[in-house]
């Protein structure tokens, strides 16, 4: 619920909309999860303690760092090696230290975040003398983005390149925060891809070029923009670019590779010119096991099978891997990517969904929070009983000093929540910009709901103004919590 002082309109917290998320997707979550071994409590075996680094609050694009401390608490002195970040662009002050007993000692971060938003983490890899496995040390933040689309993607679909005069696909961004920015020129981009930007600074078009490989690609594009903070952001571009040979599915989707079952699959190619499908060498990327080129069922000369065995071999967890198939009547390779999850022979296999929706059906009986923290009534959609409930047990925060408009908003349920924006505009239609420097953060930190005020002494004495509140999920998100109200400043 939301109110402002000085003003009659009361506003109340809407559910969120679904994510979206498939059940394939959530079971996929699930199930690895269960895959992952648990964090070991206490001092890790070989004596190194590591402690997380977090470089705070940037915006996409913005250089961020932070230092990891490593202390040995053995007696004996340890080697500290191989530091190595694991995502491009990413650097690391130190590749190797020595630590004498007892000792500490900090290594530097430099971190690209010019393809991140929202709450997000980074990873360091490391050997240690007195242990010979890789460890993983983190380092987390938040990226803010003045863009309302969370990790835009430009999904160009499939791309026939026996097509000509294929129509271009573009992508247009908005913002909430800065609406008046404008895209300045592309700064990285794929070879196979033409980016051009529109004249309106808003959007971009995207052609793929008649040159391009077969198979899927996805890459990162990347644009310098024109804001007061934000001074580049970052899109995927997708793409399933496809010529005369084309496989019955790209990607082939294996689900589920339960060890202890054969686990063989049988991808087709089809020639499309009607020519002879001649198949040469088969070459397996990230999958543990065998392929072969077998005749289809009937036989036809422009069609051969691909039968693929995922052997006990591959590891555990998500599998992400290619078959890249020789095609000597081509001159070329054809890359088809086989997605799925292997899982041990005795893994119960359980719909996240279902769980999900049971322990929602007891919590409304039984009046306890179902697996998430979401509470009954919020699940259910009776929202106004938790905003009632948080009124009633918040604490109110003092007046702000100034005499601009004062904003106060309770929120019931903030555990998907990092914290807010206020925005404001001349007119109700807008257009609407942030106000607030800073993401006030949410306040509660497990997430039950608190209150809030903000006064705008930006404001100017006797003009009328409209404001709203949105909320910065931790993903990146931005929504609008309630209607604009209209405000006459004092």
């Amino acid at each position: 619920m939301f109110h402002w002082v000085g003003t009659s309109p009361n506003f109340h917290g809407r559910k969120s909309p679904s994510s979206g998320t498939s059940s394939w997707s959530v079971m996929h979550a699930f199930i690895l999860s269960a895959l992952l071994p648990a964090a070991a409590a206490g001092t890790p075996s070989d004596g190194i303690q590591v402690t997380p680094c977090e470089f705070g609050e940037v915006y996409q694009g913005q250089p961020a760092s932070c230092y990891l401390e490593f202390a040995n608490t053995t007696d004996k002195p340890v080697r500290i090696s191989d530091i190595q970040p694991v995502f491009k662009g990413d650097r690391a002050t130190e590749e190797s230290m020595e630590l004498a007993p007892g000792a500490t000692s900090q290594v530097k971060l430099d971190l690209d975040t010019s393809v991140d938003v929202g709450n997000i983490q980074h990873y360091v890899n490391f050997r240690t003398s007195a242990g010979g496995d890789i460890r993983v040390a983190q380092a987390k933040g938040f990226v803010v983005s003045i863009i309302d689309q969370v990790k835009p993607v430009l999904d160009a679909g499939v791309v026939d390149l026996a097509v000509e005069n294929r129509e271009s696909r573009a992508l247009e961004f908005s913002s909430s925060d800065v609406p008046d920015f404008r895209l300045l020129k592309v700064v990285e981009a794929p070879n196979y891809a033409s980016v051009s930007i529109h004249e309106n600074g808003k959007r971009v078009s995207v052609q793929i070029k008649s040159d391009t490989e077969w198979g899927l690609h996805e890459d990162w594009v990347k644009l310098a923009i024109d804001s007061p903070h934000q001074k580049s952001l970052a899109f995927r571009l997708k793409a399933d670019v496809r010529g005369d040979v084309v496989p019955a599915a790209n990607p082939y989707t294996l689900e589920l590779v339960r060890r202890g079952n054969r686990n063989e699959f049988l991808i087709r190619l089809d020639d499309r010119t009607g020519a002879e499908l001649k198949i040469g060498k088969l070459t397996l990327d990230g999958l543990v096991g065998s392929a072969a080129a077998v005749p289809c069922v009937p036989a036809k000369p422009s069609c051969q099978n691909v039968k693929l065995h995922i052997s006990d071999d591959q590891p555990l967890g998500s599998i992400r891997g290619r078959v890249l198939v020789e095609l000597p009547g081509k001159k070329r390779t054809l890359p088809i990517d086989a997605w799925g999850l292997a899982i041990r022979k005795e893994t119960k296999v359980v719909s996240m969904e279902e769980e999900m929706a049971k322990a929602s059906k007891a919590s409304a009986t039984s009046g306890a929070l179902p697996a998430g923290g979401q509470s009954a009534a919020t699940a259910g959609g009776k929202f106004t009983d938790q905003v009632k409930k948080a009124v009633a047990t918040a604490n109110v925060p003092p007046d702000q000093a100034g005499t601009g408009p004062l904003l106060r908003w309770e929120v019931a349920n903030e555990s998907s929540i990092y914290g807010y924006g206020i925005y404001r505009a001349s007119q109700e239609s807008g257009p609407f910009s942030r106000v607030n420097a800073d993401i006030i953060r949410k306040v509660s930190v497990d997430g039950s709901g608190s209150s809030y005020a903000w006064r705008d002494n930006s404001a100017v004495s006797g003009q009328t103004y409209w404001y709203y509140i949105g909320a910065i999920h931790h993903t990146g998100k931005k929504e609008k919590l309630g209607e604009p109200a209209k405000v006459v400043a004092k």
